[in-house]
């Protein structure tokens, strides 16, 4: 099959299912990518601000993330970020993003407020000083507690 767009040897099927009529599309690699580029382009820049929204347009690698490297262009080509550090490298970009998505740009996680981690059970208790017996060499207690561990 040959590509839609250019011509070339198709390699890769889209099909878009919009209002129940479904359409198939065969398109080389580069033209799949550069759909899928101004499909997130689109996606991103209406989330945008005005001012913020040349910076997932243009072609520059422009900043990147200190950690893993990842340029603004590649995470908008991408549509992921790279590493936690991200969130702050790109957080002029990302901030307005992700306050319009959710309710705010900080996460809590899934532990309500005040939550307390259960108490360690008695097995664990008793490996916990069996390991630190073996490492200073009391090997009487260490025995000893091998053998509650194995009670339980």
């Amino acid at each position: 099959m040959q590509c839609q767009r250019c011509g070339m040897p198709a390699n890769v099927n889209v099909v878009e299912n919009k209002n129940g009529e479904v359409r198939e599309f065969h398109l080389c690699s580069a033209c799949a990518e550069e759909v899928t580029r101004r499909q997130l382009q689109s996606v991103f820049g209406g989330l945008l601000p005005p001012q913020l929204a040349g910076l997932f347009a243009n072609d520059k690698p422009g900043p990147s993330c200190p950690t893993c490297s990842l340029t603004l262009h590649t995470m908008e080509k991408e549509g992921r970020v790279g590493c936690a550090d991200c969130y702050n490298a790109f957080s002029d970009a990302l901030g307005p993003v992700i306050n319009r998505i959710q309710a705010g740009a900080h996460h809590t996680g899934r532990k309500p407020a005040g939550y307390q981690p259960p108490a360690p059970d008695r097995h664990t208790q008793l490996q916990t000083q069996l390991k630190q017996a073996v490492e200073t060499e009391n090997y009487e207690e260490a025995a000893r507690l091998r053998d509650e561990i194995k009670q339980l």
